[in-house]
């Protein structure tokens, strides 16, 4: 059997350090961010995700998914290293979602030559495809579950596992939401005689929408805890003007190696949106997320930036009014046959 090369393990680190400050654990990039808007809101989305990135933070998401949405995003994330992802998901509550970095250029090194002088360099690439499903059972409480699978390789040696995800989003009023997921439920990656933990992640958040100055604003909160890690917060504001502009402020304190802070914004037009983030890392450079979201089919039309939660408000059934909508006037009775009208002769 072809032995690990130990000089992989010792120059490793570094790479699954940026590819996550905040944790040794690695696989990082399964817990990146894979939306720009998301992003921008410091990755604040547990409680949003009710659409095409509902795999990527909480399954639960594609039981309130009232059309059909594609989505993508590239990241240009510090030096040497991109990622790029996609999202799908329909009405009825399926979902799709594609997960890709690579590390490229990166310079072997060891303990008695720790500049690499002569060693040549590596790359690290990780994929995850997954699928997923998820459930209304009330109008306002969402389940969902997601399957991912998950390769990973290092230089010249390969491995691969695989992972569910469970979630829960409930709406208890109007464009108020609160979501619940538990991520990379799964076996660990053995590289040969080495075994690595995926990067197990509990994560909550509630988000909340209001309208001001003929601005629709929503606020975002997240609480996020992996494996042998303190919990992270991730907290974001975005404004939407004109129903077309939308602004965006977010910090994330998984961001150690930079202050933390992410911006963005994103533009909308008809069904199609454009979305782009930027993340200072410090000294190791800047995250530059852009993407684009394309709905369309079924379900209603509401404009792109609206919280989703807006529109699920409980339906009434049928012949029954909605509590904000007035009684239809009862029916005037009708005539018997052959009566006469009465005469207003006395």
């Amino acid at each position: 059997m072809k032995r690990f090369p130990w000089w992989l393990a010792l120059s490793l680190w570094p790479a699954w350090a940026m590819a996550g400050p905040s944790s040794g654990d690695p696989l990082q990039f399964l817990l990146h961010d894979s939306n720009a808007r998301a992003s921008a809101l410091g990755g604040a989305y547990t409680a949003l995700a009710a659409d095409s990135n509902a795999l990527f933070y909480n399954p639960a998401g594609l039981g309130l998914a009232r059309r059909y949405e594609g989505s993508m995003m590239h990241d240009e994330f510090i030096t040497n290293s991109h990622q790029d992802s996609v999202g799908i998901c329909v009405k009825q509550g399926f979902g799709l979602s594609g997960n890709y970095r690579a590390f490229t250029n990166i310079p072997k090194t060891t303990v008695d030559n720790p500049w690499g002088a002569g060693l040549g360099r590596y790359g690290i690439s990780s994929l995850a495809l997954g699928m997923g499903y998820g459930k209304a059972v009330l109008p306002n409480l969402s389940f969902g579950v997601g399957y991912k699978y998950i390769y990973e390789q290092i230089d010249d040696i390969a491995s691969n596992s695989h992972a569910v995800d469970v979630g829960v989003l409930l709406v208890p009023r109007p464009r108020m939401s609160l979501g619940f997921a538990v991520q990379n439920l799964g076996p660990p990656l053995r590289f040969n005689a080495t075994t690595e933990n995926l990067p197990l992640n509990f994560r909550w958040g509630a988000a909340y929408g209001f309208d001001m100055g003929g601005a629709a604003f929503t606020v975002s909160v997240d609480g996020m805890r992996q494996r042998e890690d303190r919990t992270h917060v991730g907290s974001g504001i975005e404004g939407v003007f004109l129903k077309m502009l939308a602004f965006r402020l977010g910090y994330s304190s998984r961001n150690d190696g930079g202050p933390g802070i992410t911006w963005g914004g994103g533009v909308k037009y008809k069904t199609l949106s454009f979305d782009y983030a930027v993340a200072p890392y410090g000294k190791l450079g800047w995250s530059h997320r852009a993407g684009a979201t394309f709905r369309w089919g079924g379900g209603e039309d509401w404009p792109d930036f609206e919280p989703p939660q807006a529109k699920l408000r409980p339906r009434p059934a049928p012949g029954l009014a909605a509590p904000s909508e007035e009684a239809p006037p009862a029916p005037k009775p009708k005539k018997a046959p052959g009566a006469k009208k009465p005469s207003s002769r006395r």
